[in-house]
């Protein structure tokens, strides 16, 4: 993540935690509204059924799904499928697991 979508993202949760500590939503619907945008703004990438996992196996690109049906496609666990992600790194069959841009 680059510093300019860092410190947007960090504007947008200063002002989420204003509007959740300084006004009353229950009784400003407006205010209301905007924090759950925030909200939906800041927590996007948090669910993993949307974002999409590539494996590889030699260069080409042999299955794309979320993570719970790689994991059950290439017998691994969730964790594992995460660990091998973020390392990129093969496991013991060559795969290489990465994130779908």
């Amino acid at each position: 993540m680059d510093k300019e979508k860092s410190l947007e993202k960090k504007i947008r949760r200063q002002r989420m935690v204003y509007l959740a500590e300084k006004v009353d939503l229950e009784k400003d619907p407006d205010a209301k509204k905007e924090w759950e945008k925030l909200r939906e703004d800041l927590y996007e990438g948090v669910n993993p059924e949307k974002r999409l996992v590539e494996v590889l196996y030699k260069g080409d690109v042999i299955f794309t799904g979320n993570k719970k049906t790689v994991s059950e496609k290439c017998k691994k666990s969730k964790v594992t499928v995460k660990n091998l992600i973020q390392s990129g790194n093969p496991d013991k069959q060559g795969r290489i697991y990465r994130w779908k841009e």
